[in-house]
């Protein structure tokens, strides 16, 4: 008679002498970390509904590791699960649940980080050339905190993303390469003949337990991608390599919704132009562009609206259908980007002059026409505080006609002061039946959802990038996107590899970290309150499994334990 792996059951069965002998010897099984939370809330008399609940997973994720538990003890119920377990539960031998090993004692840790390089060969016999292509570089590496490498006459690198990964890492680059281009033709005259490669990739950095770059980097390997694209770049071009287009096409970043392998520096701007055509129609998010249209209307209340949540959820998105949207209602429209110190006009595709006091004006010379008119202003949340400042007055002025969507990280919510009809709206994960209606719309027809849905946490941009890949592969767009906010946040990435080994109790933490208790704890309350670990039970864990694969990739072969 075939075994059973009925699990809907939620009370489970009497076991018989005979099915207990059939049940395997405990001494012969060895579960995951997952089975084995499940087996021990099992044996609390806990239903999956609640099993779910206290390990954050869907009730389709208990189901399957319940019915993966049962096939490994030959058992047919929970009944029969349960009266397995105290051998299997036991904290010590070789059946005891895989926990991390003390690290070493390191305040910088060496790891792997996403970068982004820039090469440039200049063609000239004069070596005066030579020195204005030098300078110009290296201005522009101190201007965009870029790391410049002079390996010859006519040949140089700018390494991108050394100190602290970051998501704007690639348009900044976009953007260097076409001004290095128009400043070396201005310099040198309409004949230059300038290659340029951009290439992404991983280098290893020394970094710091709280963050960023403390002095060494090897970044060999992304360097060498970058200057071998130089070879086939056609005269005054840029290549990308296939890492590089795979991030320009996670961010919507190409032309006409096409990702490019070569592109003329004349023409490197028009990736950055707002609508550049990648979007297919919007899945989800219906309340809140249905909000954001109605801030469009003459009759609404509100003139002012703040569009705010984590990278990921969908912001940039809803800004562009916003412009589409009033551009059909015939409503003028002026769209920024806010990038680490510096707009960008995503209509005109340039910087603004004279940083936003130009882009002040233009909005208040086109409200005097007392036409309707939308100003986008996406990731405010990167506004110093003086510019903060310069904003919310001019969005204390009477403006006719004129309204304001603003988006921005959650922190954006400190960018404005109060105001009269500011509407707040904040982005969080979607539901289950949003994210299952996305992946259909990304992939028709995409077997096996759950594990998406899963690993996303209801994420949009980690459900494209997810679907996009095999299951067995992070995207580096995920890896950037992921440790780019590990970042920003000044979690404690020392402790972050220790529970990527496995899960720790809250009192095995100070050995494991070897550190002073109060300082494991103040890391963990940390990282805690920023939902990135919880405990449960007295075990440390990760909140998000994309999270702990993601550190886990980042510091792959690095880091070894004692």
């Amino acid at each position: 008679m075939p075994m059973s792996t009925d699990i809907s059951q939620e009370s489970g069965g009497s076991e018989s002498s005979e099915d207990a002998d059939k049940s395997v010897n405990a001494v012969d099984v060895r579960l995951t970390v997952r089975q084995r939370q499940i087996l021990r809330l099992m044996k609390q008399g806990l239903v999956n509904k609640e099993i779910a609940r206290e390990l954050d997973i869907s009730l389709g994720t208990v189901k399957q590791h319940i019915v993966a538990l049962f096939k490994k003890l030959n058992v047919k119920n929970r009944t029969m699960a349960v009266a397995c377990s105290d051998h299997l539960l036991e904290e010590t031998g070789p059946l005891a649940e895989q926990r991390p090993v003390p690290v070493k004692k390191l305040d910088a840790i060496h790891a792997r980080r996403p970068s982004v390089t820039l090469s440039f060969r200049l063609e000239t016999e004069n070596i005066q050339d030579y020195r204005t292509f030098h300078r110009v570089l290296s201005a522009a590496s101190f201007d965009c905190n870029a790391h410049f490498i002079s390996h010859s006459h006519g040949n140089g690198d700018l390494v991108f993303g050394i100190h602290r990964s970051s998501e704007h890492d690639l348009r900044i680059a976009l953007i260097q390469s076409g001004m290095i281009f128009d400043q070396l033709r201005t310099e040198l005259g309409e004949g230059i003949a300038l290659y340029g490669g951009m290439s992404a990739g991983y280098i290893s950095v020394s970094q710091n337990r709280y963050g960023g770059w403390s002095g060494d980097a090897i970044a060999r390997s992304v360097i060498e991608k970058a200057r071998s694209l130089l070879e086939k770049t056609e005269k005054n071009s840029l290549s990308f390599n296939s890492d590089a287009q795979g991030i320009m096409n996670a961010y919507d970043t190409g032309i006409d919704g096409q990702s490019v392998n070569t592109l003329a520096f004349s023409d490197i701007d028009q990736l950055m132009f707002w609508d550049m055509g990648f979007d297919s129609e919007l899945t989800g998010r219906e309340k809140e562009k249905n909000i954001i249209f109605q801030l469009m209307d003459s009759n609404s209340p509100h003139r002012i609206c703040l569009l705010e949540g984590e990278g990921g959820m969908g912001k940039s998105r809803l800004c562009r259908e916003a412009g589409r949207h009033a551009l059909k209602a015939g409503i003028s429209l002026s769209f920024y980007k806010m990038l680490p110190g510096a707009v960008w006009d995503s209509i005109h595709c340039r910087l603004v002059d004279a940083g936003m006091e130009c882009m002040f004006e233009t909005i208040r010379a086109a409200s005097e026409n007392e036409q309707p008119h939308l100003v986008i202003m996406d990731d405010v949340h990167l506004l110093s505080a003086v510019r903060r400042e310069q904003l919310n007055q001019l969005l204390q002025e009477a403006l006719p006609g004129t309204c304001f969507l603003l988006s921005g990280r959650q922190s954006s919510k400190d960018v404005l002061q109060e105001h009269s009809g500011l509407r707040n709206i904040h982005l969080s994960r979607m539901t289950e039946s949003e994210a299952m209606a996305l992946i259909e719309h990304l992939v028709p027809g995409y077997r096996n959802t759950q594990p998406v849905i899963e690993k996303s946490r209801c994420v949009p941009l980690f459900i494209r990038e997810i679907v996009r890949e095999s299951p067995d592969v992070i995207s580096m767009a995920l890896v950037l996107t992921v440790a780019a906010r590990l970042d920003r946040m000044r979690v404690d990435w020392k402790l972050l590899y220790a529970l990527a080994l496995g899960q720790s109790s809250v009192d095995e933490l100070p050995g494991v970290l070897n550190d002073s208790r109060e300082l494991a704890s103040q890391s963990l309350q940390r990282a805690i309150s920023l939902g990135v670990l919880c405990e449960k039970g007295g075990y440390i864990s990760y909140r998000s499994p994309l999270v702990k694969e993601v550190v886990a990739f980042l510091f792959s072969d690095q880091l070894k334990p004692e």
